[in-house]
């Protein structure tokens, strides 16, 4: 009779060490999950970096700005006017500081004759 007192005992720890095993086992498979997750993420995220890194390098000179309102102009061909604020690209000439043939200069003070 002492006997099948303790046998449910042993019955019910037999059963909890199953569980226990059975939950190491998940949890050494949870883990393994979140370290290659956390490999992958790393792994993008250096990729990302060296994809951003490679943008910038090809981009080596600044973009065109307007001269009206010094926004970006959009990358392709050049229209006749931004497409911002719609300044018109002739009134200008087309570098900084070049002068055109036979333009007079437009300083306060006259060249003197002679």
């Amino acid at each position: 009779m002492r006997q099948s007192r303790f046998q449910p005992w042993a019955e019910e720890r037999a059963q909890l060490l199953a569980r226990l095993d059975d939950l190491e086992v998940r949890m050494k498979l949870l883990e393994a999950r979140v370290r290659a997750l956390n490999a992958d993420h790393r792994r993008e995220g250096a990729a990302a970096e060296a994809a951003k890194a490679s943008r910038q390098a090809r981009r080596s000179r600044p973009r065109l700005r307007c001269p009206g309102c010094l926004l970006e102009l959009p990358p392709g061909r050049k229209g006749e006017k931004c497409v911002w604020c719609g300044f018109r690209f002739d009134a200008v000439s087309g570098r900084a500081g070049a002068s055109r043939p036979g333009a007079k200069r437009a300083s306060g003070n006259p060249e003197p004759a002679g």
